[in-house]
């Protein structure tokens, strides 16, 4: 395992307790998903390193998912719980916004572009 995988594999298990006890998989692998889609990364309004409550949160990256996962993952763990990613729904997850361990998850999946 590269330094990076392990990376994005910690990651995902501190970031998705039901990832890291074996629960759910959120995304099918056989089912493609389109890393070229649009999609903003979103940062929430925190204060003590914690999101706050009754705010809205703001975009700091505008990209593709792919390159949204990338810089998301590239965040200091201490933050990275603030971030969301919004982009179009697909078939292989639930819904338009992805959470750090989701992101985490795809980015564990074989079919992420690398670089």
């Amino acid at each position: 395992m590269s330094l990076r995988s392990e990376t994005i594999y910690r990651s995902a298990i501190i970031l998705s307790g039901d990832f890291a006890e074996g629960g759910r998989t959120m995304f099918r692998e056989d089912v493609p998903i389109a890393y070229d889609v649009p999609a903003d990364l979103k940062k929430w309004p925190s204060l003590n390193s914690q999101r706050v409550a009754g705010k809205t949160p703001y975009v700091v990256y505008n990209g593709t998912l792919a390159d949204c996962i990338r810089q998301l993952l590239a965040k200091p763990v201490k933050q990275i719980s603030l971030y969301d990613i919004v982009t179009e729904p697909q078939p292989a997850f639930d819904g338009p916004i992805l959470s750090p361990g989701d992101a985490a998850e795809i980015a564990m999946r074989k079919d992420f572009p690398r670089g």
